[in-house]
């Protein structure tokens, strides 16, 4: 057996997230792509309604498909054929009702569903509408059998390959047939990732067994009891952190929504930084918990709060300060209205610093998880209501800004108060410290790049090199570096070699 086929074969937990991480990240890439080459292509209208568009199908699939596509992660693992089978029939089964549900809503209002959008001139095509969002519901589980049925080949390429159709479906139908094109261009890239679905999953199709009315009845109440306490949390906090947008729609033009839209891009690629850090830690959170280990818990917390600060610090203090330049050369000058809001939404990237939630999903918590962030929900959709309409997009990052914060703030609170301690026994006060007089102390020199260059790109690129180096070089003199052992090592080496 060749080296390629070993690895492929492997059955290593951190051979699998590898090839998911990279995967993710390719897809990633080209997602961050699209926009950008857009807004270079069609007007701000016409992006506005992209990004409306885009805004409703993601969020249709989160809420309506009720996580149940989780519930093969649980179910899949020592599960026969057959069993596999009957619970992915039932997932799709149950996935086509909720969509036929949507679909009578979506005639009965269609009028006013259009009028909302401020649609017009599209009515023919609303039966592209509803499809999409029927090939998006049942092509969504495709994600999760990649990783159960350890696809390594296929979480690699499948998510670029299917984000660069999406992209390039987007970019060539919206240029040229603007609004139509968009709505098209969704539904040609749903109807071909719907075929491919089906093809992967004929194979499900051929050890199906009809059961009985009282064996339905059981599976069907099993998924239900499996995904719907962690999916009612889930969908709370989705439609939560999209409350702000689906309200101001109504009260600003298309092409403020593109402005406003923008604030939500954040910075590129520190979210899989993050995940991939909680991602590692989480096993030994589970088996801490487990022996009711809470010492070794907060030790452990603390320590990836200093990892994670030591990231996002620096490169918070960057994006803000450079928020502009950032905007420029991403989306052009006629975006530079979203700097506003683009850096207040920023300043969210702290609490995920916190790596809230890790202790109460590790301790089987998962239901404050869930109260947090039905609580969430209810005071941002309060503030919604009251804030948006008069204040428009000033309220709206307002109301962003509580669903985000509210929820994180609550499971803190849940995660000190079930391992009885303050937050500065978590919190490494000192290591943030550092890390802020770091920042400040080396944007003030990097200030300086915006009067030696005029060009946006030569300001970015010469102030971030001098910046990096300059974090690096300081978080590793106070310890604070986030690979501070693995740096040190290679430094030792550079010196023995040296000596020699």
């Amino acid at each position: 057996m060749n080296k390629k086929s070993k690895i492929l074969k492997s059955s290593s937990l951190q051979v699998k997230s590898i090839f998911l991480f990279l995967g993710r990240i390719g897809g990633f890439l080209v997602n961050f792509l699209i926009p950008i080459i857009l807004v270079r292509l069609i007007t701000k209208d016409e992006f506005g309604y992209f990004q409306q568009f885009n805004l409703m199908y993601t969020t249709c699939v989160i809420i309506f498909t009720l996580w149940l596509n989780s519930s093969v992660y649980y179910f899949f693992p020592k599960s026969s054929k057959t069993e596999k089978a009957q619970y992915l029939i039932y997932i799709l089964f149950v996935e086509a009702i909720l969509w036929i549900m949507l679909l009578i809503l979506f005639f009965i209002y269609k009028t006013q569903f259009l009028n909302y959008f401020s649609i017009t001139g599209v009515e023919n095509y609303s039966w592209a509408i509803i499809l999409t969002i029927f090939f998006l519901f049942i092509s969504s589980i495709l994600d999760f059998l990649f990783i159960v049925e350890d696809k390594k080949l296929h979480n690699l390429t499948f998510f670029p390959i299917d984000r660069m159709l999406k992209g390039g479906l987007i970019i060539f139908l919206v240029s040229y047939f603007s609004i139509t094109g968009i709505i098209f261009s969704f539904f040609i890239y749903s109807f071909i990732r719907f075929l491919y679905t089906m093809k992967f999953v004929y194979k499900y199709f051929k050890d199906f067994r009809v059961v009985s009315f009282s064996n339905t009845r059981i599976i069907l109440n099993t998924l239900f009891k499996y995904s719907l306490p962690f999916g009612v949390g889930l969908i709370a906090q989705n439609i939560a952190l999209r409350i702000d947008q689906f309200v101001l729609i109504d009260y600003i033009r298309t092409s403020q929504f593109a402005i406003y839209s923008i604030a939500f891009y954040g910075i590129p690629i520190i979210n899989f930084i993050l995940s991939s850090i909680n991602n590692v830690a989480m096993p030994e959170f589970t088996s801490f918990a487990k022996d009711k280990d809470y010492v070794n818990i907060v030790k452990l917390w603390r320590k990836i709060i200093k990892k994670t600060i030591s990231v996002i610090l620096p490169a918070l203090g960057f994006f803000v300060l450079f928020a502009p330049e950032i905007i420029i050369l991403l989306f052009t000058e006629d975006y530079l209205d979203s700097v506003f809001y683009y850096r207040i939404y920023l300043f969210t990237v702290l609490l995920s610093a916190s790596s809230y939630g890790l202790v109460l999903r590790a301790a089987n918590q998962t239901k404050k998880v869930m109260i947090s962030n039905v609580i969430g929900l209810i005071f941002t959709l309060i503030a919604g209501f009251l804030l948006i309409p008069k204040y428009q997009m000033n309220g709206a990052i307002f109301t962003a800004m509580l669903a985000y914060i509210i929820p994180v703030m609550l499971q803190l609170y849940f995660e000190f108060k079930f391992l009885k301690v303050k937050f500065y026994k978590i919190i490494p006060i000192k290591n943030i410290g550092i890390n802020i007089f770091i920042t400040i102390s080396g944007l003030l020199i990097s200030f300086g790049f915006k009067f030696l260059f005029e060009n946006t790109i030569y300001i970015l690129i010469s102030s971030l090199i001098f910046f990096f180096l300059y974090v690096v070089f300081f978080q590793y003199q106070f310890k604070s570096f986030i690979l501070q052992k693995e740096l040190g090592t290679y430094i030792n080496k550079i010196k023995h070699k040296q000596t020699c």
